[in-house]
């Protein structure tokens, strides 16, 4: 039921890779399959196995998943972290 960041999730979409996960307020991971990448089971067991099925027997929208990762990149997210921290210490990024 617990998922911080979902790390996982996007290595799994970086791969190509759908994602199935369980609908919980305590999974954060939930957020990048909202993206249509994934599929969020209710936490059961018949549902879990839906979702399997359902990737399965269909091919994984590529450009989705191509275009997810993309937002997580570590070179746009290392300059994201740049600028909050150069706007917390009062510093101009350069």
């Amino acid at each position: 039921e617990r998922e911080g960041f979902g790390i996982v999730f996007i290595e799994a979409m970086a791969c190509g890779l759908p994602v199935v996960t369980i609908k919980s307020p305590l999974n954060a991971g939930t957020a990048h399959v909202l993206s249509g990448c994934g599929y969020c089971a209710r936490p059961s067991p018949d549902d879990i196995a839906l979702g399997i099925r359902r990737f399965l027997s269909q091919s994984p929208d590529k450009n989705c998943l191509n275009e997810y990762v993309r937002g997580h990149d570590w070179d746009k997210i290392t300059s994201l972290l740049e600028d909050v921290y150069s706007r917390l210490s009062g510093e101009k990024k350069g």
